[in-house]
């Protein structure tokens, strides 16, 4: 019976030398995942910022959809297309080609602008987007063209 307690005893021993080997094994793992972890984020944080907003916000892509149109300087009346000129028979005429004039006189159309682009959701009810998207008028040809001819008051009092 000694001999059988004597021999437990080393086996007891021997298994609690590999316990604390395990543990101080698995103690390492956990010290280099940690490590590999860190590196990871570091090499992240380096690169792009596009990759690191898909990277941290990825699952928070957005659409940005809208309409945007001038304004009359002063007034705040909304700028218009022209109004269709009518022959004797009560058909459209064409113009000649001349470029659009806005004005903020008649029934015509108001001259709207769509646009439509993406974001990233980043919390507290911020979005991150591009310029083209948060002011879409000033990459827009049309608009450019337009604006270009606006017939209101251009910033004046009248």
């Amino acid at each position: 019976m000694f001999k059988e307690l004597q021999r437990t005893r080393r086996l007891i021993d021997d298994q609690r030398a590999q316990l604390t080997q395990a543990k101080e094994q698995t103690s390492k793992m956990n010290q280099t995942l940690n490590d590999i972890g860190r590196s990871n984020e570091e090499i992240r944080n380096s690169l792009s910022l596009a990759v690191k907003l898909r990277s941290d916000f990825g699952s928070g892509v957005c659409l940005i959809a809208g309409t945007y149109y001038f304004v009359e300087a002063g007034t705040g009346r909304p700028l218009r297309y022209p109004e269709a000129q009518l022959n004797e028979s009560g058909a459209a005429v064409q113009n000649s080609g001349d470029p659009t004039t806005l004005t903020p006189e008649g029934n015509a159309a108001v001259a709207e602008f769509q646009f439509s682009g993406s974001g990233f959701y980043v919390g507290d009810g911020y979005v991150v987007t591009n310029r083209h998207i948060a002011q879409p008028w000033l990459a827009d040809e049309r608009a450019q063209s337009l604006s270009s001819s606006v017939r209101g008051n251009r910033g004046s009092r009248s």
